[in-house]
């Protein structure tokens, strides 16, 4: 009985220590918010492969995509499409951003990611 009692003993200690180091690895890796965020990337990543994919799914990924960067409900019509990046593109023209040469390489990047996000939803909608 007495075997059995410290075979017990020591899988019981064993599991608290590898809970223990579970909890400290978790701490390490930023808690909820790093869990959060690389939830938010693995997501994104998934979508990207899958939107480079020559697939239906895979279009209608880059649509999703194409919708979320104009911050915009999936089936919009043109017109909103039209709105939402105009008024995208003059809070984020990098011309704004001239002082500092990091904001305008950020802006020039995101006025890109925008044109691009543009152009394929009025494609997609048959408007060009």
């Amino acid at each position: 009985m007495d075997r059995l009692a410290d075979r017990f003993r020591r899988a019981a200690t064993g599991g608290l220590n590898a809970l223990q180091d579970r909890i400290v690895a978790f701490d390490r890796s930023g808690g909820f918010e790093g869990v959060a965020r690389r939830i938010r990337d693995g997501i994104r990543d998934g979508e990207s492969r899958l939107a480079a994919s020559d697939t239906p799914w895979a279009r209608q990924a880059q649509v999703r995509q194409w919708y979320r960067r104009l911050e915009l409900e999936p089936g919009a019509d043109a017109d909103a499409v039209r709105r939402a990046y105009r008024g995208l593109m003059r809070k984020y023209h990098p011309d704004r951003f001239t002082s500092d040469p990091e904001a305008e390489r950020q802006a020039t990047a995101l006025s890109q990611e925008l044109t691009v996000a543009y152009t394929g939803l009025l494609r997609h909608l048959g408007e060009k």
